[in-house]
């Protein structure tokens, strides 16, 4: 607040301008990455990575956002470790674009869970949301590049409207999948991977 000491303003504002320096590069990240997947030009370095441990590390990064933002965070993580074969960086971009929408979405609801699970041959992890929801007529609609769910809070919340047609399609790319599951409030995102990062059969 205004009468908090000098240095503990210094830092708050520090952090305000490193968390929008991330959002900013997420931002030009999609944008570029968009352009590659267009063109058939976007590069991808597959390694094995356990799907927990990714959660956990983009979970501390954003924990300042998180914790400013008053969501009630639900982690539930798979009690086992959930290895996939899939390239890090494109898998840490798409839950970076699910937990920014739920933030910009979902504020009302102040309640963010996000899951994991081994389900047969896939692996899966959810990012739900009790937030204002899609509406039933638009669920496929919002991957399509530059779709917005037409309401007052996207028009509070300017953005690129790429992030989950990029997210989508770096899941399919990978031999996954991003679907929209309906439920009865709010979102919920669920990315499916192969334990082994075999072909994703459509």
């Amino acid at each position: 607040g205004e009468h908090a000491p000098a240095d503990q303003r210094s830092r708050r504002y520090l952090e305000v301008i490193n968390s929008e320096a991330q959002r900013l590069t997420r931002l030009v990240n999609n944008v570029l990455d968009f352009g590659r997947i267009e063109q058939g030009r976007k590069q991808y370095q597959r390694q094995a990575c356990d799907l927990n441990q990714l959660v956990r590390d983009v979970m501390a990064r954003q924990q300042q956002r998180l914790v400013e933002s008053g969501m009630q965070i639900d982690l539930q993580l798979s009690d086992e470790p959930l290895v996939v074969s899939t390239d890090r960086d494109a898998l840490e971009q798409t839950l970076l674009n699910l937990l920014d929408n739920a933030l910009k979405y979902a504020a009302e609801g102040h309640y963010l869970q996000v899951l994991t699970a081994r389900s047969g041959p896939v692996v899966t992890l959810r990012v739900c949301d009790r937030g204002a929801g899609v509406p039933e007529g638009q669920w496929e609609k919002i991957f399509d590049k530059f779709h917005r769910v037409d309401d007052s809070l996207t028009a509070r919340h300017p953005g690129s409207g790429l992030g989950l047609t990029i997210s989508r399609q770096l899941m399919r790319d990978l031999g996954g999948e991003l679907r929209f599951l309906a439920q009865p409030q709010g979102s919920c995102f669920e990315i499916e991977l192969p334990d082994k990062g075999e072909p994703h059969e459509a």
